[in-house]
């Protein structure tokens, strides 16, 4: 995923997490409170066909390969940038204690990028008495043209928030039901 192509529009409140394995996490991370489960995060988070619904400049998510037991996913992504649309493929894959997903772009379809591996770590936290989902949203990401460092950072600072808030949303709204 590169949210720099694909954020939504709501606005929350976030926070860049200052914990210590956030100093772990490659590139640029962002860390939310989430009003859900972590199964109910974790099934907005990997329903990757739903991502069109909620997600600005995403035009097509298509899964072309799904593992036996469904944990790992190549999942080609069509996403508009302006006047620009550009496809490429990540294989997604489900942490194994069931609390996020890590991805990497695939060599045989990098579409723009020469690296994009990113991913979502999901923590059960009490809040005052009630469970929430600390979410942190990590990506890493060098494209196959040169891009200034303003424009590169430009691209996630805006995108990053606008992304996370679209999975807030999404993730609370399915939280209800």
């Amino acid at each position: 995923m590169f949210s720099g192509w694909f954020g939504g529009q709501q606005q929350q409140e976030t926070s860049t997490s200052s914990s210590s394995s956030a100093a772990a996490i490659p590139g640029v991370h962002e860390t939310i409170m989430i009003d859900s489960t972590m199964e109910q995060a974790m099934k907005v988070i990997t329903d990757y066909d739903s991502y069109t619904k909620f997600l600005k400049n995403l035009d097509e998510v298509k899964v072309v390969h799904r593992s036996d037991d469904g944990k790992v996913c190549d999942v080609k992504w069509k996403v508009t940038v302006t006047v620009k649309t550009v496809t490429y493929t990540l294989r997604l894959t489900e942490n194994a204690a069931g609390d996020g997903i890590t991805w990497e772009v695939s060599p045989d379809d990098s579409g723009p990028f020469s690296k994009n591996i990113g991913g979502w770590r999901l923590k059960t936290v009490d809040v005052d008495g009630e469970k929430k989902v600390e979410a942190t949203y990590y990506m890493d990401v060098d494209f196959n043209v040169w891009l200034p460092g303003f424009l590169k950072d430009m691209l996630l600072g805006k995108s990053l928030p606008e992304t996370m808030n679209a999975f807030k949303k999404r993730i609370e709204e399915h939280a209800v039901q």
